[in-house]
């Protein structure tokens, strides 16, 4: 594997572009900054469908010092160190569209739906509201940088995306997870 042509370009609202002339999986798997991303979208098998699928899609990543910080740490499931929880899967698909949507693309209010089949919503401030800093935003999390690569527009953001899951959702993991335990015991 060779060295990536990098390349900035200044677009619509001053977002500045880094362009990468490879594919966003080779991409992540060489930029030291976002190791932990790609670990976490290579555990869940993430890469693999985006490959097969051979699409143009809209990634968001968490560099990897904004992972040690944050309050949903890439968490290894229990006894079985190479799969994925249905956690990780969740929030691994939460940051991934089947859109190519580039900065001047994207609109206020704009609302995508996610791999996890949860909707983000796109937020664009020109000046401060309410503590926001100006820029785009994906469910309150901040893009930091967007880069371009050969199948994907990635941006970074400041913290992961929250798609939280419905009460429906919790119930039937609770469910699931109490049946298996109620087995044990009868």
């Amino acid at each position: 594997m060779g060295f990536a042509l990098f390349q900035w370009e200044t677009v619509i609202d001053n977002t500045e572009i880094q362009a990468v002339d490879e594919p966003a999986a080779d991409f992540l798997k060489t930029a030291q900054d976002y190791s932990k991303m790609y670990e976490l979208f290579d555990k869940t098998g993430v890469i693999k469908t985006w490959q097969e699928k051979n699409l143009m899609y809209t990634i968001m990543v968490v560099g990897n010092e904004s992972t040690a910080n944050a309050n949903q740490p890439v968490t290894k499931a229990e006894g079985s160190e190479g799969q994925a929880t249905a956690e990780e899967i969740f929030k691994a698909e939460a940051h991934i569209t089947d859109a190519l949507l580039s900065p001047s693309n994207l609109e206020d209010g704009q609302r995508l739906l996610m791999w996890n089949g949860k909707y983000v919503t796109v937020r664009i401030y020109d000046e401060p509201v309410d503590g926001m800093e100006p820029g785009i935003y994906f469910n309150g999390s901040k893009v930091k940088k967007v880069i371009k690569t050969n199948n994907a527009y990635i941006y970074d953001l400041e913290d992961y995306i929250n798609t939280p899951k419905a009460l429906m959702e919790y119930l039937k993991d609770f469910r699931m997870k109490n049946t298996l335990f109620l087995r044990k015991w009868y």
